[in-house]
């Protein structure tokens, strides 16, 4: 059998003999407000109504979750780097349980305190989530994964798991509590309704039903199970297990129903572009009814998700606007409350006067910290990454075959340096030069002054590599069990050294030419006895050992690593920002925005920047390990770029 969960999320800072948990104050700052009214970016996946009845939550492809009042206004929050399948509100209190996945083999849940933004536990699971679920006042959480004897029922509070269910051998869908929590209903897709005692952890009941349903709710105190098969909405009797409805349905989407509830509602999509709001009214005989058609205005745009809020109905789109339509004044059309009003910055880096380059868009920007003032620089180079230069930058687009350019400060001209034969990554710039690794094999390098191109390594899955005088650096995957996924290279003898013994990949190099030392930092990627970790490791080209400054459980490609002097920072637990000094040892944590941090870029005059995954940048002093302040870029138009500027939190 494969252990449910693999680890909870640790940072191991290995030189100051600290083990610091992701738990505690890794979110944003609750003094400080943060009010958007932005939706998500890509799909809706989930809305549940908040415990007081009139604001609700939704959350995203994009990782985030959305707090919206009843004005419309929201609070917006990136959990995750990765897409939120489902979430569940504590009814007893501020705390959220959230589903997350890679698509592969990252699945996860994660519980949260909404109230201060504080992470209570992570588990990590070896199949995909199919359910998560409070019981009802809060006691017991329910979550169900993929898989044989996959269902477990853990202490809201502590995650500790109190019962692995073995005698269940089907993924559950729905799982429901009474107020006294003593007893609980599971509905299982293979066609069975398990009545469940909490006391002792045993199954007292079993019934078998349709196979098969989807959406399922239980509504009329419990009485009836409603779901979707086939075209079909379904009204089982939960105490027989015998449909006593079935109503046709194109394509439903059913909305969940609270325990008193005697009407379902649902959402059908009548054809390519119709869309309609009905009813089963299940004390009137299953009457049926239209309530009236939905129109988005927009036909490319499609629901994805909705549920019943305050007496109207808030929709989630494909597009990742959040709709509210009154079912009284359907005739008005769906009420959009999502703006999206904020411009993305996808890259920053700065010059030795303070000044910051960013990219958004399709354009560069000029700003600094402390006047806030916005210069369009260059519009329509395409690019989503700056990298400085002496005084100067290279635009270049990683994973792609774009042409590299060079953007001259002085003048604000763009001009091409290269094309590239395949598509480039991990763009360094190496005292005069440029190395980077072109296709998945080879490292070159280009001589800005003289456009000299020269082919420096030929490997097997190149990930990262950086160039010291005629040493060459190289992060790539492991071969065999002989080789190593991080080597140094004598670019004049061509002869490599392996200096890592473990991990099967590594990416992410960094160096810091203004430090003496030359050090070379990276991420390794290990996989052993089906344990996962990612390590922060520092290289000493004089000494030529190697240790580890930081660990986590899980692997990461999207890490970064920074250093400068004699710091090293590093977001490895992507909800905070950590920072280790070789000279004495101290190890610095940062809090994180309201979103997951990117990329960072320190700054000549002291100060922090970091890009966040939502586009927004926040600022750090050194004398503050919380953001001082978050800007989003606005402008009144994001391809042309005219009249852009901050919005500042």
């Amino acid at each position: 059998m494969k252990p449910f969960f693999k680890c909870i999320m640790m940072i191991v800072f290995a030189s100051a003999g600290i083990s610091l948990y992701a738990k505690g104050n890794w979110g944003a700052d609750r003094t400080k407000t943060y009010a958007f009214e932005t939706g998500h970016t890509g799909n809706v996946t989930g809305i549940i109504a908040d415990s007081n009845g009139k604001a609700f939550f939704s959350c995203g492809k994009d990782g985030s979750v959305i707090k919206w009042s009843e004005n419309g206004s929201c609070e917006k929050y990136q959990i995750s780097s990765y897409e939120i399948t489902s979430m569940a509100k504590n009814p007893s209190g501020t705390d959220f349980v959230i589903a997350e996945t890679d698509g592969n083999e990252m699945n996860s849940i994660t519980v949260f305190d909404w109230g201060t933004l504080t992470k209570k536990f992570s588990k990590r699971f070896s199949e995909k989530i199919t359910g998560i679920a409070y019981s009802q006042r809060g006691k017991y959480l329910f979550v169900s994964s993929q898989g044989v004897s996959s269902y477990y029922i853990l202490d809201a509070k502590t995650g500790v798991v109190l019962k692995q269910i073995g005698d269940i051998s089907s993924p559950i869908s729905l799982a429901k509590t009474g107020a006294s929590e003593k007893s609980a209903v599971f509905y299982l897709p293979a066609g069975k309704l398990v009545y469940y005692n909490l006391v002792n952890f045993g199954r007292f009941k079993r019934i078998d039903t349709e196979a098969s349903l989807s959406q399922p709710t239980l509504l009329n105190m419990n009485k009836y199970l409603a779901a979707e098969k086939n075209g079909f909405i379904y009204i089982i009797d939960a105490m027989t297990g015998k449909s006593v409805n079935r109503t046709a349905a194109k394509l439903p989407i059913i909305l969940g129903c609270e325990e008193s509830d005697t009407v379902l509602y649902y959402i059908e999509k009548d054809g390519k572009s119709a869309t309609y709001l009905k009813s089963i009214n299940v004390e009137d005989s299953f009457k049926t009814e239209t309530i009236g058609q939905i129109e988005l205005k927009s036909d490319s745009e499609v629901i994805r998700c909705a549920a019943k809020v305050s007496g109207a109905f808030v929709l989630g789109s494909s597009e990742g606007n959040v709709f509210k339509v009154n079912a009284k004044n359907l005739s008005d059309g769906a009420e959009k409350i999502s703006k999206n009003g904020y411009s993305k910055v996808v890259d920053l880096c700065s010059k030795e006067d303070g000044s910051v380059y960013f990219i958004a868009g399709k354009n560069v920007y000029k700003g600094s910290y402390n006047s806030k003032d916005i210069e369009l620089v260059a519009s329509n180079v395409n690019q989503t990454n700056i990298s400085a230069y002496k005084n100067n930058f290279i635009l270049w687009t990683n994973n792609s075959a774009q042409t590299i350019q060079y953007l001259n400060t002085e003048t604000n001209k763009v001009s091409t340096l290269f094309a590239p034969k395949a598509k480039i990554k991990n763009l360094n710039v190496c005292g005069d030069k440029l190395v980077y690794v072109q296709g998945t094999s080879s490292v070159y390098s280009h001589d800005v002054d003289s456009g000299a191109k020269k082919l420096l390594y030929t490997g097997t899955s190149v990930e990262s590599a950086v160039l010291s005088g005629d040493t060459l650096y190289v992060a790539k995957a492991l071969v065999g069990l002989t080789d190593s996924s991080f080597v140094r290279v004598n670019t004049k003898t061509k002869e490599t050294v392996p200096l890592l013994k473990r991990g099967f990949s590594s990416c992410t190099l960094c160096l810091d030419p203004s430090s003496a030392s030359n050090h070379i930092f990276g991420i390794v990627l290990h996989d052993e006895n089906n344990a996962k970790s990612s390590d922060v490791f520092d290289y000493d080209p004089v000494a030529k050992t190697t240790k580890i400054l930081f660990s986590t459980c899980g692997n990461d490609f999207k890490v970064f690593v920074a250093s400068k002097g004699s710091e090293v920072f590093t977001n490895l637990g992507k909800n905070f920002i950590s920072s280790y000094n070789n000279e004495n040892g101290d190890v610095l944590v940062y809090r994180r925005g309201t979103s997951v941090p990117s990329k960072i870029e320190l700054l000549a005059n002291g100060k922090i920047a970091v890009v966040n995954e939502d586009g927004s940048i926040s600022w750090y002093e050194k004398a503050n390990r919380s953001p001082v302040s978050q800007w989003y870029l606005v402008t009144s138009n994001a391809e042309e770029g005219s009249l852009a500027q901050w919005k500042v939190f």
